[in-house]
């Protein structure tokens, strides 16, 4: 648990410093920096702390279409609640049902892509792995990984959308939700693609709101 905790906040204040002095385009953040900024520490552990293959991150050789279909359902079940929850508020939007099917939304779906592959690598594939290794409860797993995956989207909330209290709160637990979804998809397939997918559907509905 300790090494999760470790990586998490040498993640954490990097992310941190680099949301509160930064101000380049959503596109150079999540396609340069986050990498950068997420998957290189990450590396770093497993090649030299845990001594172990790339592969320990929950990637299998077997069951990827499995575990993507998984994936993609999640995605589009998060997608159809998020729908159906606007709708209720504001009525169907039908523009921003054709904006998901547009060739012009390829740019969004490559940064959601790259931003669920930088985040799921850390928060699932080792956090989460990490915490059931260390035989903590799942439950407790679910819920410490979760969290720490809200909790590194504060500095963006804060300083790059200058979100208010109470958005900030309603976004937090969105997090957590997403969180604990993944976290459900990846135990059921044992395999990080299925999470990696789920978190790029959220996102790229997330990105055309």
């Amino acid at each position: 648990m300790k090494r999760s905790l470790l990586l998490f906040l040498v993640v954490f204040v990097g992310w941190t410093i680099y949301r509160y002095f930064a101000n380049y385009s959503e596109f150079v953040d999540e396609l340069l920096f986050k990498p950068m900024l997420y998957l290189l520490p990450t590396l770093l552990f497993i090649k030299i702390v845990d001594q172990k293959k790339f592969t320990s991150l929950g990637f299998q050789k077997n069951g990827n279409l499995c575990s993507i279909t998984w994936g993609i359902g999640l995605g589009l079940f998060l997608i159809a609640y998020n729908t159906f929850i606007q709708s209720l508020r504001s009525g169907l939007d039908l523009h921003f049902l054709i904006s998901l099917l547009s060739i012009s939304s390829l740019p969004l779906l490559l940064m959601s892509f790259a931003t669920a592959i930088s985040e799921e690598v850390l928060f699932r594939g080792y956090i989460f792995r990490h915490l059931l290794n260390d035989r903590v409860n799942v439950f407790a797993s679910i819920a410490v990984s979760s969290f720490l995956f809200a909790l590194m989207h504060l500095p963006r909330l804060l300083w790059s959308l200058n979100y208010s209290f109470n958005l900030i709160v309603m976004e937090m637990v969105l997090y957590l939700l997403l969180g604990v979804a993944n976290c459900c998809v990846f135990l059921k397939t044992k395999n990080l693609t299925s999470s990696i997918a789920a978190h790029t559907l959220w996102n790229f509905v997330y990105a055309l709101k």
